[in-house]
């Protein structure tokens, strides 16, 4: 199998870096790493479905990539809007891929960390995916003179999704 061009950038760095690492500056290397699979992402780089596999067995991916950090390359990977340029679906392919996820959807686009739409006449912002559960927590915020705080968290699930998406029937007089 050949390698996959984000695969190799990252080899590149990895080895590049590697050798900082035993100079007690693991955190160096940790950071230029997740800043390097973001360039990869967000430079449209391609992905093969078992890039973040290899990443975690060849590159010490849990060290740099984490939970929270994680859904930031799946943030940058699907949506143009943060990255100023369209989404890379190889990326969030391999994503997905790696954390055994279904892609929620909501009007034609994967949704992820940070993305805002309607769900009950209200503005909500994805939060979470519990993947184990093939759910999704997004939550309604209020605002307050000082701050913004959660007013209501929905769970929400792909059928539920799909649901919501469907055109209402119409009835017709007669």
């Amino acid at each position: 199998m050949d390698d996959s061009p984000a695969y190799q950038f990252m080899q590149i760095m990895w080895h590049h870096q590697n050798g900082a690492k035993w100079g007690g500056a693991w955190s160096r290397l940790n950071h230029a790493m997740a800043r390097t699979l973001i360039v990869a992402i967000q430079s449209g780089l391609t992905f093969e479905k078992k890039d973040f596999v290899r990443f975690v067995e060849d590159f010490d991916a849990y060290r740099w990539i984490g939970e929270n950090a994680g859904e930031r390359m799946y943030s940058a990977a699907c949506d143009s809007s943060r990255n100023l340029t369209v989404p890379n679906l190889t990326a969030a392919r391999a994503y997905e891929f790696w954390r055994v996820r279904k892609p929620f959807f909501w009007q034609g686009k994967r949704l992820a960390v940070g993305r805002a739409f309607r769900w009950e006449d209200r503005e909500v912002r994805v939060t979470s995916f519990h993947d184990g559960n093939d759910t999704l927590t997004a939550c309604a915020y209020g605002e307050y003179p000082d701050h913004r705080r959660v007013e209501k968290r929905y769970t929400i699930t792909h059928a539920a999704l799909r649901a919501a998406q469907k055109p209402a029937k119409v009835q017709e007089d007669f």
